[in-house]
Protein backbone atom coordinates (compact mmCIF):
# COMPACT_ATOMS: atom_id res chain seq x y z
CA UNK A 1 0.00 0.00 0.00
CA UNK A 2 2.91 2.55 0.78
CA UNK A 3 4.99 0.97 -2.29
CA UNK A 4 1.53 2.65 -4.33
CA UNK A 5 1.50 5.47 -2.36
CA UNK A 6 5.06 6.50 -3.27
CA UNK A 7 4.45 5.78 -7.09
CA UNK A 8 2.15 7.42 -6.86
CA UNK A 9 4.01 10.80 -4.98
CA UNK A 10 6.82 10.24 -8.05
CA UNK A 11 4.20 10.58 -10.42
CA UNK A 12 2.61 13.48 -9.73
CA UNK A 13 5.93 15.34 -8.59
CA UNK A 14 6.99 14.25 -12.61
CA UNK A 15 4.31 15.78 -13.96
CA UNK A 16 4.37 18.42 -11.69
CA UNK A 17 7.64 19.01 -13.06
CA UNK A 18 6.92 18.24 -16.88
CA UNK A 19 4.23 21.23 -17.03
CA UNK A 20 6.68 24.00 -15.00
CA UNK A 21 9.13 23.04 -17.77
CA UNK A 22 6.84 23.86 -20.37
CA UNK A 23 5.52 26.69 -19.23
CA UNK A 24 8.66 28.40 -18.96
CA UNK A 25 9.84 27.32 -22.39
CA UNK A 26 6.15 28.92 -23.32
CA UNK A 27 6.75 32.02 -22.22
CA UNK A 28 10.24 32.44 -23.68
CA UNK A 29 8.90 31.02 -27.06
CA UNK A 30 6.16 33.45 -26.49
CA UNK A 31 7.89 36.66 -25.60
CA UNK A 32 10.70 35.62 -27.67
CA UNK A 33 12.55 38.38 -30.40
CA UNK A 34 10.66 38.04 -33.81
CA UNK A 35 12.59 35.94 -36.17
CA UNK A 36 10.66 37.86 -39.08
CA UNK A 37 11.50 41.19 -40.77
CA UNK A 38 8.85 44.08 -40.21
CA UNK A 39 8.44 44.50 -43.37
CA UNK A 40 6.37 41.30 -43.76
CA UNK A 41 3.48 42.43 -42.07
CA UNK A 42 0.91 44.78 -43.60
CA UNK A 43 -0.94 47.47 -41.30
CA UNK A 44 -1.73 50.38 -41.10
CA UNK A 45 0.49 51.46 -38.00
CA UNK A 46 3.04 53.52 -39.77
CA UNK A 47 5.07 53.40 -36.46
CA UNK A 48 5.38 51.80 -33.23
CA UNK A 49 5.60 53.64 -29.72
CA UNK A 50 8.09 51.75 -28.26
CA UNK A 51 7.59 50.95 -23.96
CA UNK A 52 10.23 49.18 -22.08
CA UNK A 53 8.33 45.76 -20.69
CA UNK A 54 6.00 43.30 -23.42
CA UNK A 55 3.93 42.00 -20.36
CA UNK A 56 2.59 45.09 -19.44
CA UNK A 57 0.17 45.85 -22.83
CA UNK A 58 -0.64 42.36 -23.36
CA UNK A 59 -2.11 42.15 -20.03
CA UNK A 60 -3.99 45.51 -20.49
CA UNK A 61 -5.26 44.13 -23.97
CA UNK A 62 -6.16 40.92 -22.07
CA UNK A 63 -8.34 42.80 -19.20
CA UNK A 64 -9.73 45.16 -22.70
CA UNK A 65 -11.29 42.05 -24.03
CA UNK A 66 -12.51 40.66 -20.86
CA UNK A 67 -14.85 43.83 -20.27
CA UNK A 68 -15.39 44.26 -24.08
CA UNK A 69 -16.96 40.87 -23.86
CA UNK A 70 -18.48 40.98 -20.66
CA UNK A 71 -16.72 37.73 -20.14
CA UNK A 72 -16.34 35.28 -16.98
CA UNK A 73 -12.97 34.28 -18.22
CA UNK A 74 -10.77 35.45 -20.34
CA UNK A 75 -7.03 33.74 -21.21
CA UNK A 76 -4.29 33.71 -23.81
CA UNK A 77 -2.35 31.28 -24.27
CA UNK A 78 0.67 30.41 -26.10
CA UNK A 79 0.82 26.86 -28.63
CA UNK A 80 4.09 25.14 -27.94
CA UNK A 81 5.13 21.61 -28.26
CA UNK A 82 1.69 20.21 -28.16
CA UNK A 83 0.62 22.39 -25.25
CA UNK A 84 -1.51 25.42 -24.49
CA UNK A 85 0.04 27.60 -21.99
CA UNK A 86 -2.13 30.67 -19.96
CA UNK A 87 0.43 33.54 -20.73
CA UNK A 88 -2.65 36.41 -19.33
CA UNK A 89 -5.36 36.04 -17.83
CA UNK A 90 -8.41 37.32 -15.80
CA UNK A 91 -11.53 35.63 -14.27
CA UNK A 92 -14.08 36.17 -12.08
CA UNK A 93 -13.74 32.47 -10.77
CA UNK A 94 -11.64 31.55 -7.93
CA UNK A 95 -11.77 28.37 -9.70
CA UNK A 96 -9.31 29.25 -12.91
CA UNK A 97 -5.96 27.86 -13.11
CA UNK A 98 -3.76 30.72 -13.49
CA UNK A 99 -0.88 28.21 -14.03
CA UNK A 100 -2.98 26.04 -16.78
CA UNK A 101 -0.81 24.28 -19.12
CA UNK A 102 -3.27 21.82 -21.26
CA UNK A 103 -2.03 19.08 -23.45
CA UNK A 104 -3.23 19.02 -27.33
CA UNK A 105 -3.52 15.38 -27.43
CA UNK A 106 -6.79 15.52 -28.54
CA UNK A 107 -10.12 17.71 -28.24
CA UNK A 108 -11.29 20.52 -29.58
CA UNK A 109 -8.23 23.04 -29.37
CA UNK A 110 -6.78 20.23 -31.75
CA UNK A 111 -9.63 21.20 -34.25
CA UNK A 112 -8.99 24.33 -34.12
CA UNK A 113 -5.64 24.45 -34.81
CA UNK A 114 -5.62 21.89 -37.47
CA UNK A 115 -8.27 24.08 -39.24
CA UNK A 116 -6.98 27.56 -38.25
CA UNK A 117 -10.43 29.58 -37.44
CA UNK A 118 -11.98 31.02 -34.76
CA UNK A 119 -15.59 28.91 -33.10
CA UNK A 120 -18.28 30.00 -31.19
CA UNK A 121 -20.07 27.27 -28.47
CA UNK A 122 -23.32 29.34 -27.91
CA UNK A 123 -24.44 26.95 -25.56
CA UNK A 124 -21.36 24.76 -24.11
CA UNK A 125 -22.63 21.44 -22.65
CA UNK A 126 -18.89 19.63 -22.68
CA UNK A 127 -18.00 19.01 -19.44
CA UNK A 128 -15.67 22.30 -18.45
CA UNK A 129 -12.64 19.87 -17.55
CA UNK A 130 -12.31 20.30 -21.45
CA UNK A 131 -11.23 23.44 -21.34
CA UNK A 132 -8.35 22.85 -19.19
CA UNK A 133 -8.01 26.10 -17.73
CA UNK A 134 -10.93 25.11 -14.41
CA UNK A 135 -10.07 22.99 -11.48
CA UNK A 136 -13.22 21.92 -9.91
CA UNK A 137 -16.95 21.95 -10.52
CA UNK A 138 -17.82 24.81 -12.63
CA UNK A 139 -20.88 25.59 -14.91
CA UNK A 140 -20.05 27.58 -17.87
CA UNK A 141 -22.88 28.37 -20.70
CA UNK A 142 -20.54 29.69 -23.88
CA UNK A 143 -17.25 30.26 -24.66
CA UNK A 144 -15.55 31.34 -27.96
CA UNK A 145 -12.13 30.45 -28.82
CA UNK A 146 -9.87 31.76 -31.51
CA UNK A 147 -6.05 30.66 -32.60
CA UNK A 148 -3.99 33.44 -32.91
CA UNK A 149 -2.13 33.39 -36.03
CA UNK A 150 0.93 35.21 -37.11
CA UNK A 151 2.27 34.91 -40.62
CA UNK A 152 0.23 31.84 -41.08
CA UNK A 153 1.41 30.17 -38.17
CA UNK A 154 -0.18 29.84 -35.20
CA UNK A 155 1.32 30.76 -31.98
CA UNK A 156 -1.40 30.09 -29.51
CA UNK A 157 -5.15 30.93 -28.72
CA UNK A 158 -7.74 33.45 -27.18
CA UNK A 159 -10.59 31.60 -25.26
CA UNK A 160 -13.01 33.75 -23.41
CA UNK A 161 -16.86 32.16 -21.66
CA UNK A 162 -19.61 33.07 -20.06
CA UNK A 163 -21.08 31.59 -17.14
CA UNK A 164 -25.04 32.57 -17.46
CA UNK A 165 -25.31 34.05 -20.42
CA UNK A 166 -24.92 32.97 -24.40
CA UNK A 167 -22.66 34.82 -26.87
CA UNK A 168 -24.76 36.00 -30.08
CA UNK A 169 -23.28 36.06 -33.68
CA UNK A 170 -22.61 39.58 -33.82
CA UNK A 171 -19.76 38.94 -30.57
CA UNK A 172 -18.44 36.34 -33.09
CA UNK A 173 -17.86 38.65 -35.34
CA UNK A 174 -16.26 41.30 -33.29
CA UNK A 175 -13.95 37.96 -31.55
CA UNK A 176 -13.23 37.21 -34.92
CA UNK A 177 -11.51 41.25 -35.32
CA UNK A 178 -10.06 40.52 -32.24
CA UNK A 179 -8.62 37.31 -32.98
CA UNK A 180 -6.44 38.94 -35.72
CA UNK A 181 -5.70 42.41 -33.40
CA UNK A 182 -4.10 39.74 -30.80
CA UNK A 183 -1.97 38.33 -33.97
CA UNK A 184 -0.47 41.85 -34.88
CA UNK A 185 0.25 43.03 -31.40
CA UNK A 186 2.06 39.61 -30.73
CA UNK A 187 4.07 40.63 -33.83
CA UNK A 188 4.85 44.20 -32.52
CA UNK A 189 5.85 42.62 -29.26
CA UNK A 190 8.23 40.69 -30.78
CA UNK A 191 9.41 43.07 -32.79
CA UNK A 192 9.87 45.69 -30.06
CA UNK A 193 11.83 42.82 -28.12
CA UNK A 194 14.29 42.32 -31.36
CA UNK A 195 15.42 46.01 -31.16
CA UNK A 196 15.69 46.02 -27.42
CA UNK A 197 17.99 43.27 -27.67
CA UNK A 198 19.90 45.24 -30.91
CA UNK A 199 20.06 47.57 -28.37
CA UNK A 200 21.41 46.13 -25.34
CA UNK A 201 24.20 44.53 -28.11
CA UNK A 202 24.86 47.75 -29.49
CA UNK A 203 25.20 50.16 -26.28
CA UNK A 204 27.28 47.28 -24.97
CA UNK A 205 30.02 47.56 -27.81
CA UNK A 206 29.83 51.18 -27.43
CA UNK A 207 30.27 51.02 -23.98
CA UNK A 208 33.49 48.60 -24.47
CA UNK A 209 35.05 50.85 -26.92
CA UNK A 210 34.84 53.90 -24.44
CA UNK A 211 36.37 51.98 -21.53
CA UNK A 212 39.11 50.92 -23.98
CA UNK A 213 39.92 54.59 -25.18
CA UNK A 214 39.73 55.93 -21.77
CA UNK A 215 42.55 53.21 -21.19
CA UNK A 216 45.11 54.43 -23.44
CA UNK A 217 47.54 56.98 -23.19
CA UNK A 218 48.52 59.24 -25.76
CA UNK A 219 51.91 57.99 -26.75
CA UNK A 220 50.32 54.39 -27.58
CA UNK A 221 47.81 56.24 -29.77
CA UNK A 222 50.11 58.41 -32.04
CA UNK A 223 52.42 55.17 -31.77
CA UNK A 224 49.83 52.55 -33.22
CA UNK A 225 48.60 55.74 -35.71
CA UNK A 226 52.31 55.70 -36.97
CA UNK A 227 52.68 52.18 -37.63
Amino acid sequence: MKLGVVIKKHAESEAFLKKSLIKFESRDKFFGPADFESKAITTLISDIDRHRGVERPLLFFVKLVHNMFDAYSTGIFSYYNNYLTLIQGFSHSELFKRDAVIDLESGIYRQIISEVRPILIKEFVQNPDELGYYRGEIKIASVMIAPIVLLNKVEGMLIIDRKDEQFTEDDKRLFDEVANATGYLLAMLRLYEKEWYKSRYLDSIAGFAERLHKGLEVKKILSDALN
